[in-house]
């Protein structure tokens, strides 16, 4: 099962797109760790999540409101250490799962609206 899965998060260009992120992510955390030590002062994560540009950071539009839960959810994250390794961990995790499930209802609309389009299409044959 877990070599099925590790061929699947492989393949899966949700990975690629993260990848692509993680350079981004290493500019912007040098900001708030210039010396270097992998670790992020717990007040600085807020600024850290607002200047980190999306899709692992904060959409720029975001209230207030979405900030403070954005960073409550990183701060809240089962053995999260303030680290460089696991903020890039949570935030890519929280991503692709964020696109997972935009993608999971999409394809639920889009079934959805098939089921209707086939039960108009059998309704009228049976009327005609």
């Amino acid at each position: 099962m877990s070599i099925v899965d590790s061929y699947d998060m492989r393949s899966d260009p949700l990975r690629s797109k993260c990848e692509e992120q993680i350079p981004i992510f290493q500019q912007y955390w040098q900001d708030v760790d210039p010396d270097g030590f992998g670790i992020i002062d717990p007040f600085l994560l807020k600024k850290f999540m607002e200047t980190l540009p999306p899709p692992l950071g904060i959409p720029r539009k975001a209230s207030p409101f979405e900030i403070e839960v954005a960073v409550g959810v990183l701060k809240d994250f089962p053995g999260y250490d303030y680290t460089f390794s696991k903020t890039l961990l949570v935030l890519a995790s929280t991503f692709m799962l964020q696109k997972k499930r935009s993608e999971a209802k999409r394809q639920k609309k889009a079934r959805r609206g098939r089921g209707v389009q086939a039960s108009q299409i059998q309704m009228s044959v049976q009327d005609g």
